[in-house]
């Protein structure tokens, strides 16, 4: 689901449990990891994207064109 990357299961399987695969604790360490990368990034969306990525290349990029055509159809309809 949020394409968590496996090194944080070590700092936050005690809050959350060992199983990225199980959707809901999926979605517990994504938002976490999202929080702490926002936090950080002070505002800024691609760079918390980026961290939030490993730095993957142009991952900020491609989300926030999904976000962008995802708004203009909300909106146009």
């Amino acid at each position: 689901l949020m394409q968590v990357r496996t090194l944080w299961v070590p700092s936050l399987q005690r809050r959350f449990g060992p199983r990225l695969e199980d959707p809901v604790t999926n979605i517990r360490y994504g938002g976490f990891v999202l929080a702490y990368f926002a936090q950080r990034a002070e505002g800024d969306w691609y760079r918390m994207l980026d961290g939030y990525s490993g730095s993957a290349r142009r991952y900020p990029y491609k989300v926030m064109r999904h976000v962008r055509e995802f708004a203009v159809h909300l909106c146009s309809g």
